[in-house]
């Protein structure tokens, strides 16, 4: 698969996601799906077990299509169902992703019902009962907490072997499941059921956000952000920190685009907690970012090159030795994708030396009488890597001493209505040796390729995880 093809096989994904992403809960078309809707989630009434699942879902003052605007909700966002009336729900903001400016923990109003969902399963929904909320261990390590229900989704973090969360839903994507989960600092996203044993005790969350309840309070951090931007108008010294930031025709104005880490920006204008912004080079995937975007943004969520690093300037970064340098990977799984949509290849390394992995790329558009689920094309493979040299204080030449193509490779089959191809292990495929870099490897040392593939930001300085690289094709791990 070539890059570029992948490029265009995301933007179509994306166009597909983005439209996905607002759909209504259940898919709710009729009245009488819709007020069946409504009486089951008043059943969840005082409960946690609710997500949002529109973008940018109005909050209102009171349970009307008319009455004022309070603030926006995400799919990210945690809340709580407070009640249910005539189509509308009340909810309580828990935990907010911050990637809506007016959405923060302690934000309550109504919003359309129809975009609110349970975590139910199919049967229990249509049965009118209520599945519990649920509690589950994480049974590897270094296990990536993601946005969406994707093996590809951008990762928010690293969840310990043994700890426990909230389950709250299960989905089914691209031939894999995923939970969605609430880890006990409030933080929610999805996990692979592969490292998630659902069952036992059910975890207190401590529903803390670093942006406070009181809408006054956040203003006010606002206002200390546009303070230390002053320097930096007209300069491109300015980024964004967030990964789906909404870009304004005018404060509090129609939205128009989005803007993410990824893409340089010039700051044109301040005006109280707002700036005007235009991206000189867009590098992010969004369809609505393009080179030359104007318009306004919230200024707590930009801040200075220069304060972005700062937290890389002071950390002292282990240098590994050969013996001690494979034992640093035990659970930590290693990605190769696209970085939002259909394929992805997952590596894992053992201490020994020894590895396995799945590549999976899924398209739905190809389906056929016999499958019409859409076709898979896969790869199981292991393997084992030996340590052939340092290159540097922070990368490592590997060896391939052995692959092997796990099932029968050379068969296609049909299963559950999906179609089966077996594929090549896509990312090591075609050489004998790996680079591994490891935390603390300088940014300006790594090649184009890599930084592209990685989806690096330019704000880093220095690597700060593991990453697998393929010298032969440029394909990044991470």
């Amino acid at each position: 698969m070539k890059k570029q093809t992948a490029a265009f096989l995301l933007a179509g994904i994306l166009l597909v996601c983005g439209c996905a992403a607002a759909e209504k809960a259940r898919y709710l078309s009729r009245d009488g799906d819709k007020a069946y809707h409504s009486s089951h989630l008043a059943m969840h009434a005082g409960l946690e077990d609710c997500r949002i699942c529109g973008n940018y879902l109005k909050v209102r003052s009171r349970a009307n299509g008319n009455a004022s605007v309070i603030g926006h909700v995400e799919q990210a966002d945690l809340v709580r169902l407070q009640e249910v009336s005539g189509g509308w729900a009340r909810i309580l903001v828990l935990y907010s992703a911050e990637t809506s400016p007016d959405s923060y923990a302690g934000l309550e109003g109504w919003v359309d019902a129809a975009y609110v969902e349970c975590g139910c399963s199919e049967r229990t929904y249509y049965a009118g009962g209520v599945d519990a909320v649920q509690g589950g261990e994480v049974t590897g390590g270094g296990v990536n907490l993601r946005e969406l229900p994707s093996g590809s989704s951008r990762s928010l973090g690293k969840l310990s072997r043994g700890e426990r969360v909230r389950v709250l839903g299960r989905y089914a994507s691209g031939g894999k499941t995923f939970y969605r989960v609430v880890r006990t600092s409030g933080q929610s996203g999805f996990i692979s059921a592969d490292y998630l044993d659902v069952g036992g005790s059910v975890p207190a969350v401590a529903h803390a956000s670093s942006r406070n309840a009181s809408p006054s309070t956040s203003s006010q951090r606002s206002a200390d952000r546009t303070a230390g931007l002053q320097d930096c108008k007209g300069t491109e010294n300015v980024q964004a920190t967030t990964g789906q930031l909404r870009v304004r025709e005018k404060p509090n104005g129609e939205i128009i685009g989005h803007i993410s880490p990824d893409d340089r920006i010039l700051l044109e204008e301040l005006s109280g907690n707002w700036a005007r912004i235009t991206v000189t080079q867009a590098k992010s995937w969004y369809e609505d970012c393009w080179t030359g975007l104007t318009g306004w943004v919230s200024a707590e969520y930009l801040e200075t090159a220069a304060s972005l690093s700062t937290n890389h300037k002071n950390v002292e970064y282990r240098v590994y030795t050969k013996e001690s340098v494979l034992s640093a990977l035990k659970g930590i799984e290693l990605d190769f994708s696209s970085g939002a949509g259909g394929w992805q290849t997952n590596l894992n390394i053992r201490q020994d030396g020894s590895f396995y992995g799945i590549f999976e790329d899924g398209d739905m558009g190809d389906y056929g009488k016999e499958y019409p689920n859409g076709t898979l094309y896969e790869c199981r493979f292991s393997g084992r890597l030996s340590v052939e040299r340092q290159l540097s204080d922070y990368s490592w030449l590997l060896h391939i001493d052995k692959l092997t193509i796990e099932g029968t490779h050379t068969q296609e089959y049909i299963d559950e209505g999906i179609r089966h191809i077996p594929s090549k292990p896509y990312g090591i495929e075609d050489t004998d040796s790996l680079i591994l870099y490891t935390p603390g490897m300088p940014v300006s040392e790594l090649s184009d390729d890599f930084l592209s593939w990685a989806s690096m930001y330019e704000a880093e300085t220095y690597l700060y995880g593991f990453a697998v690289y393929n010298p032969v094709h440029g394909y990044a791990f991470r």
